[in-house]
């Protein structure tokens, strides 16, 4: 199932439109004093970078939430405006607010997994700055499913999200993400089912590739952590950090359910200008370029660890009809890494499990590449055939 947007109704778009006019008011929080427990029920992490003008909505929508035993973990990533100052001023006014202030950016997939070792919640999840959670009763809603509908504990409880895109003064738009199959929510998957679907073309578990559409386990972060390594996390990712971090849940859990309930809000971005490749543009463009350096980080490590799963290679063949279609094998045709995607490609068509669909791909990508280079290797134009 392709991940989506799809139009809201208008009576299913008011009450998130209300809720989120409601927290977009600084005055909104009444819960003034509310009482800190040293083992909160759910921790929420907020990544912020330079958030000076948004960061007070997105905190208002957790704060006015039924649930009150949280944790409001705020992760300050060198903001060089005035995000932490506000954090430092709510927190007077909270003292369920932590904040946590890196020296230098660290970027997303680090303050994901750091921000949930950090954490004292029992379970945790993130929001990012600008998104707001879309419904008062959602975190008690989600912890009691978690820790009460059914006979165990959930490792993983995967919700619905809308994307909201704003113009100058309101909200412009607000869409449903089409991720969810409704034959299957409500029902507790176990491993190893989550981890065979998850491999699979047409899997009957949940499509989510976002980290923010879900509560985990604490403990599930850890073994996140371990997993993907700190080789890895401690790295300066900011772009497809989601695909390693979801994998990585899927392969963890023990169990898994998906609700159909919207509760979260996510800020659509205009990605039109995001690989710039007009000419030589994107060669010099550092910006892009670092895009490009985050996704073959990514793929390198995803296939590291899949190396051994001979039913990964679905899974793989997903990854880069995704990931490289014409766009971004234009940009890696014209970017620093050519050479090291190159490389990779290599090792993914000589890979033991690669299937003849597999390999038809890698070449396919391979062509394209090299089109947009302007003198191509000939040590690499073996796989051509």
């Amino acid at each position: 199932m392709e991940t989506s947007l799809i139009k809201i109704e208008e009576e299913g778009k008011k009450p998130i439109l209300d809720y989120i006019s409601q927290c977009s008011k600084q005055d909104s929080f009444s819960q003034i004093n509310p009482e800190k427990k040293e083992k909160p029920k759910i921790s929420i992490i907020i990544p912020i970078f330079n958030g000076e003008k948004n960061i007070i909505p997105t905190i208002r929508s957790i704060q006015n939430q039924t649930l009150q035993e949280i944790e409001i973990l705020c992760i300050n990533d060198n903001s060089s405006d005035n995000t932490l100052k506000i954090l430092e001023q709510l927190k007077k006014e909270d003292n369920r607010i932590t904040i946590l202030t890196n020296k230098i950016q660290r970027g997303d997939l680090f303050n994901l997994i750091n921000g949930g070792l950090e954490s004292k919640g029992e379970y945790i999840t993130y929001i990012y700055s600008k998104d707001f959670i879309s419904n008062k009763d959602a975190l008690n809603t989600l912890y009691e499913i978690a820790t009460k509908k059914f006979e165990e504990k959930i490792d993983v409880v995967h919700f619905q999200i809308c994307g909201i895109k704003y113009n100058k003064e309101n909200i412009d738009s607000i869409m449903k993400y089409s991720t969810v199959n409704l034959n299957n929510v409500n029902k507790v998957m176990k491993k190893p089912y989550i981890e065979e679907n998850y491999f699979q073309k047409n899997r009957d578990i949940t499509e989510s590739r976002f980290s923010f559409d879900k509560i985990y386990k604490k403990d599930l972060i850890q073994k996140i952590a371990d997993f993907i390594g700190p080789q890895i996390w401690n790295q300066k990712i900011f772009f497809a950090y989601d695909f390693l971090f979801t994998f990585s849940c899927m392969k963890l859990c023990d169990n898994f359910v998906t609700i159909p309930d919207i509760f979260y809000c996510h800020e659509i971005k205009d990605y039109s200008d995001m690989w710039r490749i007009d000419g030589d543009r994107l060669k010099y463009n550092e910006s892009s370029n670092k895009k490009i350096g985050d996704y073959m980080q990514v793929l390198e490590r995803i296939f590291q660890l899949t190396e051994n799963d001979k039913e990964a290679g679905e899974f793989r063949e997903n990854i880069l009809k995704e990931l490289l279609n014409e766009k971004y094998l234009n940009a890696i045709g014209r970017s620093i890494f050519y050479d090291k995607f190159i490389v990779l490609f290599e090792k993914i068509y000589n890979w033991k499990y690669s299937d003849n669909n597999t390999k038809k791909r890698i070449k396919e990508n391979i062509k394209e590449i090299i089109k947009y280079k302007i003198e191509p290797k000939k040590k690499f134009m073996n796989l051509l055939g």
